[in-house]
């Protein structure tokens, strides 16, 4: 208890590990999980050389195939949604932009339903929060 006082909590806590240490020997890596674990390719499934840590896939082809499929899929989707668009607008009903209702537009140029058409010419004459524009012109 009088070691305790003395010394301090954290040296004596200091003065155990330093005991415990062993001389001469290297120390281990206790949080390299991927020390051992061989990784796979993402793609055809090989295992990665071990060139680099950040690679993905085992060979440039890999990663070409990945991408074409990757692309695909993208772009599978956009021409699903273009036609969903497409035949809402064949029946006049067009999305709104801010609250993302659909209604019947009385002019093909429309963006807002009649709801909010207000409130976003509020947003404007108040000339503020730009960020809130961005999300109002689409882009």
């Amino acid at each position: 208890m009088e070691i305790l006082t003395q010394l301090g909590f954290l040296a004596l806590l200091a003065l155990i590990i330093w005991a415990n240490k062993k001389d001469g020997e290297p120390k281990e890596k206790e949080n390299s999980i991927h020390q051992n674990k061989e990784r796979l390719c993402e793609y055809c499934g090989n295992p990665i050389p071990r060139n680099s840590s950040r690679w993905v896939y085992c060979s440039q082809d890999c990663a070409d195939e990945a991408k074409k499929q990757r692309d695909r899929k993208y772009h599978k989707k956009q021409r699903k949604k273009k036609k969903e668009k497409e035949k809402k607008e064949e029946n006049g009903m067009v999305e709104c932009v801010f609250c993302g209702t659909m209604f019947r537009a009385k002019n093909p140029k429309a963006r807002y339903c009649d709801n909010c058409r207000d409130e976003v010419a509020r947003i404007y004459a108040r000339g503020y929060n730009a960020g809130k524009r961005k999300i109002l012109n689409g882009n």
